[in-house]
């Protein structure tokens, strides 16, 4: 019996794949989608940088023990007396190094080992930025939409749609859109501990990383890149190994870490990226929200009929999924369905008792 390889299963195109029945919105796929492939590439170049190059740290002057230990246990800050180590140490400011510490730091403390965790951090953003649409599409959704289109029904017309769809209690339509703005959340959420998960990981220096590059960008002085004080490129790492003296040798090396050059632009991009996606979340929440209070912002033409927000809701994912044509036969049966109703109970009413 043959071996077979499990990652031949694995498709880009099943990830990205369409849905038969449209089940969310566009900004609500920004998260499950453009989100997921953002992490993705990054995990990919990320995890092949440190773990595959050979040459992901190199320090000078050092055996192979202090290199792997620098590696696995981080490097920190070069201080003033390492400068004149520098090659080029009269220009050393134009090198992409920590040039300063917060309060919490000491000199040559460890405190760049982060880089080695990046990839399993990005996995748990990946996991985060599905959050939403696993529980609404597995767990919350319960393929209503799907089986009031049963698209594997080609000939089922707008009566039979509006048929099922008066099968649905209104209090199963309720339930229905407050589920999608309650996942809605959920992504606002994910994207926000995501944010927050490196913010604290890169020592609460990734909570203004864009803007302060903005600034060095704008800026007509000859600041510091704020990249390099997250992510420097040369770093100090101090060995010790035991002497034979019982007191332990202690070695001071200048290191380089060439895979921090895809690290500060990425993280650059997913810094703009998380906060715009950070934003329009918010308002699609908001605007959400508005809608519960709102009906008429579904369809702002459609005031002929009493209709519960609920059903609107459940009309604006079903119209993602028809033609417009269909639509409106949609909408018309629903309009006569509503009128006839209405007369029945007018009828009722007028019947003595």
């Amino acid at each position: 019996m043959g071996l077979t390889n499990p990652w031949t299963s694995l498709s880009l195109k099943k990830v990205f794949k369409k849905d038969d029945v449209v089940v969310d919105d566009y900004i609500f796929r920004m998260h499950h989608q453009l989100n997921f492939l953002v992490i993705i590439l990054g995990i990919l170049f990320i995890f092949a940088e440190n773990y595959l190059d050979g040459n992901s740290i190199v320090c000078r002057n050092a055996d192979n023990f202090a290199t792997k230990f620098c590696w696995l246990h981080g490097s920190g800050y070069i201080g003033e007396t390492l400068l004149p180590n520098l090659d080029l140490s009269s220009v050393a400011g134009n090198q992409c190094r920590m040039t300063s510490l917060d309060s919490k730091s000491k000199k040559n403390d460890r405190f760049t080992a982060y880089y080695v965790w990046l990839p399993f951090l990005l996995l748990i953003a990946m996991g985060l930025s599905k959050l939403g649409r696993t529980l609404w599409k597995n767990l919350l959704e319960q393929g209503l939409l799907e089986k009031v289109l049963d698209k594997n029904n080609i000939e089922k017309s707008s009566i039979k749609i509006v048929e099922s769809m008066n099968k649905i209690s209104a209090r199963q339509y309720i339930k229905y859109s407050l589920f999608y703005i309650f996942c809605e959340g959920i992504n606002l959420l994910s994207v926000l501990m995501t944010f927050f998960m490196f913010n604290f990981v890169f020592r609460s220096k990734y909570l203004n990383y864009g803007s302060a590059f903005i600034n060095y960008i704008v800026s007509q002085e000859h600041e510091t890149n704020p990249m390099c004080e997250v992510f420097p490129t040369i770093v100090s790492c101090n060995v010790q190994t035991g002497g034979a003296s019982g007191n332990p040798d202690k070695e001071a090396h200048i290191c380089l870490l060439s895979n921090n050059l895809f690290n500060m632009y990425y993280f650059l991009f997913t810094w703009f990226w998380w906060i715009f996606l950070i934003v329009i979340t918010c308002l699609q929440v908001f605007y959400s929200i508005t809608r519960c209070f709102v009906p008429s912002l579904f369809f702002s033409t459609r005031k002929t009929i009493k209709i519960s927000f609920g059903q609107l809701f459940f009309l604006y994912m079903l119209k993602k999924n028809v033609s417009l044509e269909m639509f409106e036969e949609i909408w018309l049966e629903i309009k006569n369905f509503k009128r006839n109703m209405m007369q029945i109970e007018e009828e009722t009413e007028m019947i003595p008792i």
